[in-house]
Parts: structure tokens; C-alpha cells; sequence
């Protein structure tokens, strides 16, 4: 996984321009990555994306390659609100599939 926050920790916040572009330089190694090490296509039975609220770079990055996986792969996509993510990412290792 990767973390921005020392990206962003000398501004004091989040800054939009430096997040979208840390999205789009870390998201296909992470992938690749999920790929070689869970074989994460062959589990894949659909794909959430954060639409909403969020800064708009980020979720159109987030929405895009989303887009793009779901239609290559053949899966459903849904879109989730981005606070509720927050609130549920915690609880993801507690499910098994």
C-alpha cells in the first residue's frame, strides 16, 4: 500500500495538484503489485470507486482507471461515497472473500 501523507504533511493539508498527480504515479505499480502477489484479477467479482465528495482531480483519476478496470475485466462498477469508504476501510480485513 502507499501513503501520501509526507507528500502533503510540509503544506500543512492536502494539496490537490500534488495528490492527483501522487494518484496517477502509484496507482499501476500498486496494481501490479496486488496482481503478482494476491493474483487480484482472478478474485475480482466487481469494483467501488469514491465518487463523491472529494477533491474533483482525485475522483476523476479514481473514477477513470476504475472505469477502464471494470470494462477490461467484465466486472460490475458501483459507485461508493467517498466518507463512507473511510469509515468501512477499517473493517475490510475482517471479511474473507
Amino acid at each position: 500500500m502507499h501513503s501520501q501523507v509526507a507528500e502533503h504533511v510540509q503544506y500543512g493539508g492536502v494539496v490537490p495538484d500534488v495528490a492527483v498527480r501522487e494518484h496517477l504515479t502509484h496507482f499501476f505499480p500498486l496494481l501490479d503489485e496486488a496482481e503478482k502477489t494476491a493474483k487480484l484479477r482472478d478474485e475480482v467479482e466487481g469494483i467501488a470507486v469514491t465518487c463523491g465528495p472529494g477533491l474533483a482531480g482525485c475522483l476523476a483519476v479514481g473514477l477513470s482507471l476504475a472505469k477502464t478496470l471494470a470494462l477490461l475485466w467484465e466486472v460490475p462498477l458501483v459507485g461508493v461515497n467517498h466518507l463512507r469508504g473511510h469509515a468501512f476501510s477499517p473493517f475490510l480485513a475482517l471479511f474473507d472473500g
